[in-house]
């Protein structure tokens, strides 16, 4: 299939038809292959919560139109629609009435226990229905607004996930609600509760003027979670150290510098915690995470946090090296 970056004026032929939109606090993978870690998620306290399983087009996509990193014109057979995540909400118009299925899922990204979850839809008004999605300790409504009406289906329906097994990610099959249907022009799916508002993490794009370049900084950026650049899929919400002092390391002269060295001095203020790990929840031992940091500081911060450092350092040489070998 074809896909076409605006921003750079630039199309290409890719082998998958995987998309990925974010805006803020949600993100929403799209394409024909199925996973759990598809789908639309929003952050909220801390928590990556799946609130939609897919949106099912009638006609086979044939191409993207990529507009930035929340907006995509889809490409099908005898239609077009663009897919925004506009403020808390997702957003499809057509160029002609077209046909297209919702299917729903409530649950935490990475936990698989399938009977915590409980979904039940609704319609109030006319062209309006409300989702209410249940964990034990947690409830979102979402609203959907259609410019005609929609068939409530209220099915749960077992999948495969092929992407999840070629991965050998399991479980490799997933319950979820097939809950709405309908030919629309127009369809908006609302996060009414929790209200979310969008990140206002702190901006690090330079203006180079040549389009690769900022192309790929606007895309840095948009991933950003509370003042920190997250890992790669599908742990966008996660602050991985090592992920993230390799991107300050390679990408020195692109990143704007008074973040840079405030993420650094958050780094070194809490060494104690973190200069042997990897991540900020459920910590893996990570041997570089130190090392990194100290590539990354200039001359100025190594040589005033310089005592701190070679403390750290002979922890480091104690923990990590046995007989001459890390």
């Amino acid at each position: 299939m074809k896909a076409f970056y605006k921003e750079l004026d630039f199309s290409l032929q890719v082998y998958s038809d995987l998309l990925f939109l974010k805006n803020g606090n949600i993100w929403l993978f799209l394409g024909s292959r199925k996973s759990r870690y598809f789908g639309g998620y929003f952050f909220y306290q801390n928590r990556a919560i799946r609130f939609l399983d897919e949106i099912l087009f009638c006609h086979e996509i044939k191409g993207y139109q990529i507009l930035d990193h929340k907006r995509a014109i889809l490409e099908f057979p005898h239609n077009k629609a663009l897919l925004e995540i506009k403020n808390s909400a997702i957003e499809i118009i057509f160029e002609n009435w077209d046909y297209l299925c919702l299917n729903f899922d409530v649950k935490d990204i990475f936990d698989n226990e399938p009977f915590k979850r409980k979904i039940e839809i609704n319609s109030e008004q006319k062209n309006t229905f409300f989702v209410r999605q249940y964990l034990p300790d947690f409830n979102a409504i979402l609203r959907i607004e259609s410019d005609a009406p929609l068939k409530i289906n209220n099915i749960w329906q077992k999948k495969n996930l092929d992407f999840d097994k070629d991965r050998n990610s399991p479980p490799f099959e997933w319950w979820t609600y097939n809950g709405l249907e309908g030919k629309v022009r127009e369809l908006k799916i609302f996060i009414e509760k929790p209200g979310l508002t969008n990140d206002s993490s702190k901006k690090t794009i330079i203006n180079y003027g040549a389009p690769l370049p900022s192309f790929i900084i606007n895309r840095l950026n948009a991933l950003f979670l509370h003042h920190y650049l997250p890992a790669g899929f599908p742990w966008f919400f996660e602050n991985w150290y090592r992920d993230e002092l390799l991107t300050f390391y390679l990408l020195s002269n692109q990143i704007d510098k008074d973040f840079q060295n405030e993420r650094l001095l958050t780094y070194l203020h809490n060494l104690d915690a973190i200069w042997d790990q990897n991540k900020s929840s459920q910590s893996i031992l990570a041997s570089d995470t130190l090392l990194l940091l100290i590539a990354n500081l200039d001359q100025n911060l190594l040589e005033k946090h310089f005592h701190l450092i070679e403390n750290f350092l002979n922890r480091w040489q104690a923990h990590f090296v046995k007989e001459g070998k890390i």
